[in-house]
C-alpha cells in the first residue's frame, strides 16, 4: 500500500464505522417508536379538576290548581282600605265622644238653645217609660249640639223595655227632630245599676 492510498483508506473505513452505527441506533429507536402499545384501563376514569361547570337553574314553574280544587283565597292587607267599610263608618266629628266634647266646649245661644230644649221635650212626652217624674230626661244644648240622656224604670219588665226602645229609635221620634231642623247623629244603649240608659245627640242643621 503505498503513502498516497492510506488516507482514502482511512475515511473509507470511518464512513462504514459511521454508518453501521446509524444503522444499529436509528433503526433501532424506529423500531421502538413503531412497537409503542396504547394502554387501555378498564373501570372508572378519574375525571378532571379545576374545569369550570355551568350551572342552569331550573325555571320557576307555575303552580296550578288541581280540577276540580278552589283556587286560593286573597286577602286583602289591611293598607288596602275598603271602600264599602269606610262609607259605612260617620265622621270622626260625629263620634259620641267628639259630639260630647264639642257641645261642652261650644258657647250657649241662649234663645235658639232654650227652645230647642222644649221641642226636644215636647217629643219624647208620647214614648211611654221614659222622662218619668222618677227619671227626667236631662236635655241640654249649645249652639250647634244638643244631648239627650234618658234612663227607663228600674226592674221594668223586658216587654215594656222593648216598647221604649222601639220608640226612642222609631220614626215618629226622627221626624219630630227634623221637623225642628235636629239631625241625629248618634244614639246610644247602655246599663248599669240596673236601669237601661240612653243618649242621644242632635246637631243644628
Amino acid at each position: 500500500m503505498t503513502r498516497s492510498t492510506r488516507p482514502i483508506l482511512i475515511v473509507l473505513i470511518m464512513s462504514i464505522v459511521i454508518g453501521a452505527a446509524w444503522l444499529a441506533f436509528g433503526g433501532a429507536e424506529k423500531a421502538s417508536a413503531g412497537n409503542e402499545r396504547i394502554l387501555f384501563v378498564e373501570g372508572d376514569t378519574p375525571s378532571p379538576t379545576n374545569i369550570p361547570v355551568l350551572q342552569i337553574a331550573p325555571a320557576a314553574s307555575a303552580k296550578m290548581t288541581p280540577p276540580g280544587a278552589s283556587p286560593p283565597t286573597t286577602i286583602a292587607t289591611a293598607d288596602e282600605g275598603d271602600a264599602v267599610v269606610d262609607a259605612m263608618l260617620p265622621p270622626t266629628s260625629d263620634s259620641p265622644r267628639a259630639l260630647h266634647d264639642r257641645l261642652r266646649a261650644e258657647p250657649r245661644d241662649a234663645e235658639w238653645a232654650s227652645r230647642t230644649e222644649g221641642k226636644i221635650k215636647d217629643a219624647y212626652v208620647s214614648i211611654p217609660y221614659v222622662g218619668t217624674s222618677a227619671d227626667p230626661l236631662r236635655i241640654r244644648c249649645g249652639t250647634s249640639v244638643c244631648e239627650v240622656a234618658g234612663t227607663l224604670p228600674e226592674r221594668l219588665s223586658m216587654a215594656n223595655s222593648n216598647v221604649a226602645m222601639d220608640a226612642l229609635q222609631g220614626k215618629q221620634l226622627n221626624d219630630r227632630f227634623t221637623g225642628n231642623g235636629l239631625d241625629v247623629k248618634s244614639m246610644l244603649f247602655g246599663s248599669g245599676s240596673g236601669k237601661q240608659t240612653f243618649v242621644t245627640y242632635l246637631a243644628r242643621k
